[in-house]
């Protein structure tokens, strides 16, 4: 469940045209649809969003933006409100140095239709199954790399997947772990023919993946704020494969089918599926089958 919104307006002279998701657990989804071509859609990021509810509809939140090009790199942090008639809005304060540059901002609701999404599966708690992401790691030095992330979790917690950066054609393998509270995998990026591992780590929640990443070899690098900061993904798609062990993630209604079909082969026993078998049919079963649309927004 969440409510949604297109925005737009100038933020320090950049006009930005944003999607805003408010998710039930207090975080927000934010997904710069336009921004100006000198800075291009992969130089920008909004993140680490939350929000929480205020009276008669109004939402506080709270979130940063990241805007970096060859030239120069701002990193921003806005507070403010959001709510279905005035939008986004509130002021900003510069993050590298709080003690000077603030100034207002006003995003303003507008017409028209965010991406849609083909799937409502969430991502908390994790359970086997593939999911896929769109966002990006920030640099502590502010630098963006937007990229789409792939991840397919399997039963006996390990990951495998790959990751594809906006600017960068290479598409890179990653391996890692997972439960159902956390997830972390390696990836190798090769430039000039030379690889260097990093690790990201983070946490699930609704529908965003929120965590940290650096490189592996600490006593090699010469920029720590390069080579280490913050990451946050916004689930596009997810397929969750059911299994016994996350049986009871699944929606109720499946569930209750589940129930019927199991109870069912005890009262009779001729020509019924054994137990082992109804559960290998489940393993085919998609999980938005049976789970609730998403209301609209108001």
């Amino acid at each position: 469940m969440w409510e949604e919104g297109l925005v737009a307006g100038d933020l320090v002279g950049l006009p930005v045209k944003l999607r805003a998701r408010f998710y039930g657990d207090s975080t927000v989804g934010l997904h710069v649809l336009e921004c100006p071509d000198e800075i291009g859609l992969g130089n920008m990021a909004f993140t680490e969003a939350t929000h929480c509810d205020g009276p008669n509809g109004l939402k506080h939140v709270q979130f940063s933006a990241n805007v970096s090009t060859p030239e120069f790199t701002i990193v921003l942090r806005l507070v403010g409100t959001y709510d279905a008639t005035h939008g986004l809005r509130g002021k900003w304060f510069n993050a590298t140095n709080n003690l000077h540059g603030t100034g207002g901002f006003h995003f303003g609701i507008v017409d028209g239709d965010g991406p849609a999404l083909d799937a409502i599966s969430p991502l908390y708690p994790l359970a086997p199954g593939t999911y896929t992401f769109r966002g990006g790691a920030i640099g502590a030095n502010g630098r963006v790399y937007a990229s789409r992330i792939t991840l397919q979790l399997l039963d006996e917690g390990r990951v495998s997947g790959y990751v594809q950066e906006h600017f960068v054609p290479q598409q890179c393998a990653l391996s890692g772990s997972w439960t159902r509270n956390q997830i972390s995998w390696h990836i190798t990026y090769v430039v000039e023919g030379v690889g260097s591992e990093y690790v990201y780590y983070g946490t699930p929640t609704q529908r965003l993946l929120r965590g940290a990443w650096q490189r592996c070899e600490v006593d090699e690098i010469e920029s720590l704020a390069a080579e280490s900061g913050r990451f946050d993904y916004e689930l596009e798609h997810a397929d969750r494969r059911w299994c016994r062990k996350y049986h009871k993630y699944f929606p109720p209604t499946f569930r209750a089918v589940a129930r019927t079909l199991l109870l069912s082969r005890r009262g009779r026993r001729s020509g019924l599926l054994p137990s082992d078998l109804w559960c290998h049919v489940f393993t085919y079963v998609n999980y938005d089958w049976f789970a609730c649309r998403v209301l609209d927004a108001p």
